[in-house]
Parts: structure tokens; sequence; C-alpha cells
């Protein structure tokens, strides 16, 4: 199954993504986050001690958390602001430790905590540009390649524009199915 959580409101890509996927016979899901309530997190500490693996902030990512550990892909659509992730995204992005593997290990001398136990986290990222911006798309997509690290996981980014055209989703499309 491929997931894809979508903020889709500076176009519908997610959608569109989601429609080639159908097209093909895939099978997958398509969350539209505006629909959806996730609480900031306070940086409580909860997680990880009293409520070990649970955020003690109860909200719709208790729903979505099970659902993006089970993808085979998730595929997040965002528009990209100030080279980062909206905040509906960025909301749901914070809680995605509570799915990731709990030990840390040490990589490239820094302490670092991630990846789904007993797999490889397939993440790709589509990031929606009002307008171009060379210099933001390269910061996105840095920001994303490093979620895909501390993740351990495989995956990246694309930027383009808020309509269809010019994106690359069947490519897209036959990458996450790959996964």
């Amino acid at each position: 199954m491929i997931t894809i959580l979508a903020d889709d409101s500076l176009g519908q890509i997610g959608l569109a993504l989601y429609e080639t996927l159908r097209g093909q016979a895939v099978q997958a899901e398509y969350i539209d986050l505006a629909d959806v309530a996730v609480k900031p997190c306070v940086n409580c500490g909860s997680c990880n001690n009293k409520t070990y693996g649970r955020c003690a902030v109860r909200d719709d990512a208790d729903i979505l958390l099970p659902r993006m550990a089970a993808a085979e892909a998730l595929v997040v659509v965002t528009p990209v602001l100030f080279g980062g992730y909206s905040v509906r995204v960025k909301r749901l992005l914070d809680k995605l430790g509570l799915i990731m593997d709990k030990h840390y290990y040490l990589h490239r001398g820094e302490l670092a905590k991630g990846g789904l136990p007993g797999r490889r986290f397939h993440y790709r990222v589509l990031g929606v540009l009002q307008t171009p911006d060379a210099a933001e798309a390269e910061a996105f997509c840095a920001l994303v390649g490093e979620t895909v690290r501390i993740t351990r996981g495989r995956g990246g980014a694309d930027t383009g524009g808020p309509t269809a055209e010019g994106w690359p989703l069947r490519r897209i499309a036959e990458e996450v199915t790959r996964a």
C-alpha cells in the first residue's frame, strides 16, 4: 500500500499522483490533511518516558501513524514555505519518531535515531512551490534528505509548481511502486 499524505492547499498534486497510481492499478490511499487535526508536539518527552512509544497529546496522529508505519511507501505532498514543510505536514512529521526505532546509533559522529524496525523506510516528498525559486527548492530538498538520513530510509524530494502539468507523476509513481 502506498500512502499519500497531502496538504493540497496549493494545487492538487497529491490527488493527481493518487489518480496516476490508481490508473496503474496500484493499491494506494490518499489522505487530505485539510481534514486532519494534529496538535503540535509540546516536547514533553512523555513518548520516550512515561507513555513510551505513545504521544501524550491525543489527536488524529493516533489514527495516521499506524497507517504511515504500515505503508510500503509514504508520499508527502506539501507547499514549500521558506524552504520547509507546511504547518499541517510539519505537525504530523514531528510525531514520526513515535513509529521509528527508539534506539540511538552513531552516524557520521552524531547520535541519531530512526528507521522502521525490520525494514527500510521509503519516503518521497513532493514540494509545491507557488513560484519557481531554485534556492528555496534546494533548501527544501536538503531538508527532506536529512529526514531520509535520520530515518535510515531511502527516497527524496521533487519540487514543482502548483499544477500537475510539468510534474513527473509517472516516474514518481513507478519509483514508489518499486518500494
